[in-house]
């Protein structure tokens, strides 16, 4: 009788070990494809959305609607000061351009551009460079940190924005030669 308790009390520590086995595989297996599927689409959905507020589509009503060309076509030849203060003047006077971004605010430090973003009810701060590279304006190690980074892939979100910024750069004739981050504004030399 005694073996039979042993025998049937070890059986039971395996399945509760299995069972815990079990649910370990079916959280990695979640996070794996929360990470493969989930985290891009939501990351490419988030920078499409930015990307098509600032640049528009084919369309002519989100022609109408984007800011970006009439930025770039506003730039005169020769060195452009962009402050900190105008910087976050534009993105407060047009409030749905950063969708689904909720809130966005700049700081310029040297040779690095902080942002404090809100965006899915989490607040976070992204850190990057910014340099030209080969002609075309590039940020170098962007990070974001937080919550929101786990959520969201931050190159997934920047970098349709500085692919059109740069074709809006070449449709418009503009060429940046080199640009600085320093403190309190950034500095950009249009050619």
């Amino acid at each position: 009788m005694r073996n039979r308790y042993r025998t049937r009390r070890r059986n039971q520590r395996v399945s509760c070990f299995g069972l815990l086995i079990r649910f370990i595989v079916l959280l990695v297996l979640l996070v794996v494809l929360y990470g493969w599927l989930v985290r891009p689409w939501i990351s490419d959905f988030a920078g499409q959305q930015v990307a098509r507020h600032l640049v528009g589509n084919d369309t002519a009503a989100d022609e109408a609607e984007a800011v970006l060309p009439g930025v770039v076509a506003a730039l005169p030849k020769g060195e452009v000061v962009i402050t900190e203060a105008d910087a976050n003047a534009y993105l407060a006077a047009s409030p749905g351009a950063a969708d689904p971004i909720d809130q966005l605010e700049l700081r310029f430090l040297p040779g690095v551009i902080q942002a404090d973003i809100q965006a899915f009810g989490m607040r976070d701060q992204l850190q990057a460079g910014l340099a030209v590279v080969d002609g075309r304006l590039a940020l170098i190690n962007p990070q974001l940190e937080g919550a929101l980074g786990l959520m969201i892939s931050i190159g997934d979100i920047l970098g349709p924005i500085e692919q059109r910024l740069n074709e809006e750069l070449v449709v418009q004739n503009q060429r940046v030669s080199d640009a600085r981050v320093e403190q309190g504004q950034i500095v950009l030399v249009i050619e």
